[in-house]
């Protein structure tokens, strides 16, 4: 069986891994912000970033399976 590709180009590692490394860094900071900040601005500060990966969560549950959908209708009919 042949696998087709769909993306017009091949990914690299760093399209691939640059937004969860983001987020990744984006948790840490939280987390370090919250134990060692001291002061509501830090407090702030944590609650943003830590926020951020599950508004990343949220948008792609209510948006990402679109993108999915419109890939799989526009799949070509594979003939044996």
């Amino acid at each position: 069986m042949k696998r087709t590709n769909f993306s017009s180009r091949e990914k690299s590692l760093r399209d691939i891994f640059a937004i969860p490394l983001v987020l990744a860094a984006l948790t840490v900071f939280g987390l370090l912000a919250a134990l060692l900040g001291d002061g509501d601005g830090w407090r702030v500060l944590s609650w943003v970033a830590l926020a951020a990966p599950i508004g990343v969560i949220l948008r792609q549950a209510a948006f990402g399976g679109a993108r999915r959908e419109r890939a799989v209708r526009r799949r070509p009919t594979e003939r044996a």
